[in-house]
């Protein structure tokens, strides 16, 4: 049997504030019992980050989040930086607008990092979807951890012995 068959999942019991429900046993977990349509305590944003650190990636559904309640929650996981790429807001500079329609399609409909050709790649990304297309706009996650933790010692051996270089801006 492969061994991520017995990967444990992450305890989740252990919060006061948020409740949290794992989504795979790789990566992934639905946040609820939080409202970040308003300022969002610290003890509360404390449980959000060890839940993210546990899962890799958090979802919060059903949420009305503002631009400067998007900004107060990313700012409690470090300083915000504008993107290279993407089309700034009008109001924020660190908050990028992502739109796609029939006249703006996607450009980055393949398997992609966002930022980790920066020198200083950032933390993380806070993402807000305003409206969801009724099909596509797929976002797809990877634990690359897990996958390096799931090969066979042989395979990680040779590629702990590689190194890789990204483009610089």
């Amino acid at each position: 049997m492969p061994r991520y068959f017995s990967f444990p999942l992450p305890e989740t019991s252990d919060y006061k504030h948020i409740s949290v429900e794992p989504m795979t046993l790789a990566l992934g977990a639905v946040l609820s019992g939080v409202d970040l349509s308003g300022p969002v305590e610290t003890a509360v944003c404390d449980e959000i980050a060890d839940a993210l650190w546990r899962h890799h990636v958090v979802f919060f559904r059903d949420q009305d989040l503002t631009p400067d309640g998007h900004m107060a929650l990313a700012r409690h996981f470090g300083e915000m930086v504008e993107h290279e790429i993407f089309k700034a807001d009008d109001d924020n500079a660190v908050i990028s607008v992502l739109e796609n329609d029939v006249d703006r399609p996607p450009e980055i409909n393949a398997w992609h990092t966002d930022v980790t050709f920066r020198r200083n790649p950032t933390l993380l990304s806070v993402l807000y979807c305003e409206e969801v297309p009724p099909v596509g706009g797929d976002t797809i996650w990877m634990n690359q951890a897990f996958a390096f933790d799931t090969l066979a010692p042989a395979t990680q051996e040779v590629l702990l012995n590689l190194e890789a270089e990204h483009c610089v801006f």
